[in-house]
């Protein structure tokens, strides 16, 4: 018995061994099957949206992006090289219906947030994207040209993580009110943001705001990139929203034809919350707002950002009132780098401020137009406001500035030309490292919206004739500018307690002089020399020594004069310096 149960286990080794050898031997499946879009095991790691089933590109594109999350994290939705019309926004989440839930947000102007909160029940934070990349085929192949309604987003992510958009084109097709993409929290999905996602190869245009980034909450979004971006004809280039809106890094950055500014940064304050019972009625409170004026009330609100952002507090005007909701505020922190910008429109600004520190670096301007305009208090948190190589070749906007610096600052201004005046608020301090001013007295042309009310005594002026505006196909009145009298750093009119502190060259020491002596000899050594005479000198002696002067002053040296004669232990402190490095003002 034992022999035969013996030989039995042996059979059965042999066997398995054969049997594994005969699998090993066999190919791998293969990763993807034929049709390309998913693995033997039905994930999708690659969805192509024109195979996908749908009578509408929208439908077809969203029918692919829920196709890849069906399998989790890591899928990659790929747009085909042609021009697509779109009707729909494209939703990046877990669309489903059921008891209690529905996620489509169907018949909803998604550019109303407060409506898109309301609309959306039953969200998961597993209905977000996770390490999602929507592809076109770069180079302006794929053209998502809009053919729906006003007031929608083409692409809305809301808290993705690890995503990515690209090699996208989007064309607006001046649709009223229209967002190219929206990056923002999902506090309808219980999420309060997203974390290291990238935009990189896109291009949009003629629209009404191209990236809309953050929300009225204070989102946790963090580290995100947006490199390569092309942006044109657009009331606002890149709009960043809010608190914990933290290190955006853009560059590499083309952006043209914008009517309002090409950045905008905002910062928010605190907000009553009131309730749709309140809708009609007139208020000259501070309340929650979206970034376009519309009123988002309490109703309205995600559970999870009524318990993370909502705060309960008196009237501040009525003591003893009952507590009232609101939330709180902040600004996003923004790096700007390698940007070519063009305006047309003297009453934009390439980067307009409120509150939110302005890191814009190696930046080309051409076109009328003001660089910076930046209020609202000292620069937010612990960062300070740096513009370093910021050239711009504009006279200024309609005010005839360049830059508009209204808080305390303080602002480092580093290298870089500019051709029109800066204007500093008051008890601005300005740290300028080798700005170089330029007044060209050449005069500069541009278009402005015919209803525009030019200011009084407006540095750009109508000349009767009209044009349409580039891309835009809206009517514009031509004006001109007239020419700077005066370029550099200014105080702001109405305002004072302005200071530019200038960067330059100067040595100090203190020199013994002999005693009877009137004169001593001051050597400059190395690195103190001098290239010629034309330098500064302070003398302060420690004695009565009636008149002081310089003479004898060349690279080597000098020579310090007294008209009393020194007593023993007599010195001098002498301060060497040139005048501040201002660039050549011409």
């Amino acid at each position: 018995m034992k022999l035969t149960r013996a030989l039995s286990l042996l059979i059965l080794a042999l066997t398995a061994t054969a049997c594994f050898a005969q699998e090993a031997e066999e190919p791998p499946a293969p990763l993807y099957a034929e049709d390309g879009l998913q693995a033997p095991d039905g994930r999708a790691y690659v969805v192509f949206a024109d195979r996908m089933e749908g009578e509408t590109w929208a439908e077809k594109i969203n029918a692919a992006i829920q196709r890849a999350m069906r399998g989790g994290a890591g899928a990659t939705v790929m747009l085909p090289p042609r021009y697509i019309e779109i009707d729909q926004p494209i939703k990046v989440w877990r669309q489903r219906v059921g008891q209690d839930v529905d996620t489509r947000a169907e018949g909803v102007e998604l550019a109303d947030i407060g409506a898109v909160y309301e609309s959306i029940k039953g969200g998961r934070v597993q209905d977000l994207p996770r390490g999602m990349v929507i592809s076109g085929a770069g180079g302006g192949a794929t053209r998502l040209i809009w053919t729906g309604g006003p007031n929608q987003v083409v692409i809305d992510l809301p808290a993705p993580w690890q995503c990515e958009v690209r090699n996208l084109t989007i064309d607006g097709n001046n649709a009223e009110g229209l967002i190219g993409v929206r990056y923002r929290a999902g506090w309808e999905f219980g999420a309060n943001g997203g974390k290291r996602n990238a935009f990189e190869g896109l291009r949009l245009s003629r629209m009404d705001v191209g990236f809309h980034v953050g929300g009225p909450f204070g989102p946790d979004l963090v580290a995100a990139e947006f490199r390569n971006i092309q942006i044109s004809a657009v009331r606002e280039g890149f709009r960043f929203v809010g608190a914990n809106v933290a290190e955006m890094w853009l560059s590499g950055i083309m952006i043209s034809n914008y009517d309002d500014c090409g950045f905008n940064l905002v910062t928010q304050s605190g907000r009553v919350v009131r309730g749709i019972a309140e809708r009609d009625t007139p208020t000259d409170e501070n309340v929650l707002r979206d970034a376009d004026g519309r009123e988002i009330f309490l109703e309205q609100i995600p559970e999870t950002a009524i318990g993370q952002k909502l705060m309960r507090a008196e009237h501040p005007e009525v003591e003893g009132s009952a507590q009232r909701p609101w939330v709180g505020g902040g600004g996003p922190t923004v790096t700007i780098y390698n940007v070519v910008a063009h305006a047309r429109n003297p009453a934009s600004w390439l980067v307009k401020s409120f509150h939110s520190p302005v890191r814009l670096s190696y930046l080309r301007h051409e076109g009328p137009g003001g660089i910076l305009k930046a209020w609202g208090g000292a620069a937010h948190g612990r960062f300070n406001d740096v513009l370093t190589d910021v050239n711009a070749v504009t006279p200024g906007g309609l005010e005839g500035l360049v830059i508009d610096y209204d808080r305390p600052g303080p602002l480092y201004m580093i290298g870089g030309t500019l051709e029109g005046p800066v204007a500093l608020g008051r008890n601005a301090v300005v740290y300028d490292m080798g700005c170089k001013f330029v007044n060209r007295g050449r005069g500069m042309s541009g278009l402005v919206t015919p209803d525009l009310v030019l200011p009084e005594g407006a540095f750009y002026q109508r000349t009767g004739e009209q044009q349409t505006w580039p891309e835009r196909r809206w009517p514009g009145d031509f004006v001109v500018a007239g020419t700077q009298e005066q370029v550099g750093f200014i105080q702001k009119p109405g305002t004072t307690g302005a200071r530019v502190l200038r960067l330059q060259e100067g040595t100090s020491r203190t020199v013994a002089v002999a005693v009877g002596e009137t004169s001593v000899h001051v050597p400059l050594e190395g690195l103190e020399r001098q290239p010629d005479a034309a330098y500064q000198v302070s003398v302060t002696p420690n004695w009565r020594a009636g008149d002081v002067w310089a003479t004898d002053r060349g690279p080597d040296g000098f020579t310090v004069n007294a008209e009393n004669a020194a007593p023993e232990g007599a010195t001098v402190d002498v301060i060497v310096r040139r005048a501040p490095i201002v660039g050549g003002m011409e």
